[in-house]
């Protein structure tokens, strides 16, 4: 692939790979994010142009393939991130000593079943609870079906009362 065929394809896919990324980062990632992640597939298709499949779909399918995947790589490193510096102290009001470590435990429980949920699950509450978005956003976000997502919801929720005692909301 020459340069000059590379800067068309920028020019003629940039703008769609960019909305594809800001989709799916909305509400975590800002315009760098979306931006960094258009740029990492253009440098893909620099350098290793094989891994596109003429017969396995068209370019344009590709190239927005693999902007959905480093979008959601990234909405993933960024929710882990968020969730990690989540401290206790920005939620509890001025509590003793005894009700503050009991808080904590409680906490570290709760970021201790969340990471033990599958990838989808994690996501799914992550963006309902800690980046509050509504259901019908996260499937729109996620492109799943909002039944599913909602299902999701209720039965992790259900799942994590369970597992914890029901002192968790």
């Amino acid at each position: 692939m020459t340069e000059y065929q590379l800067e068309k394809i920028i020019n003629k896919y940039s703008r769609l790979l960019w909305s594809v990324a800001t989709k799916i980062l909305d509400g975590l990632g800002n315009e760098q994010d979306a931006e960094e992640c258009v740029a990492d597939v253009f440098i893909e298709l620099w350098k290793e142009p094989e891994k596109f499949d003429v017969n396995r779909g068209t370019l344009k399918s590709w190239l927005c393939m693999r902007t959905r995947s480093k979008a959601i790589d990234r909405f993933r490193k960024l929710a882990s991130r968020l969730t990690d510096e989540l401290s206790p102290d920005l939620t509890s009001d001025k509590l003793g000593p005894e009700e503050e470590l009991i808080r904590r435990e409680r906490a570290q429980d709760l970021r201790d079943k969340l990471a033990k949920l599958d990838e989808e699950s994690r996501e799914i509450m992550i963006r309902r609870f800690v980046l509050e978005q509504k259901p019908s956003f996260i499937a729109s976000a996620m492109e799943l079906p909002l039944r599913r997502v909602e299902n999701v919801i209720f039965r992790t929720k259900q799942k994590l009362r369970d597992e914890l005692g029901g002192n968790y909301e």
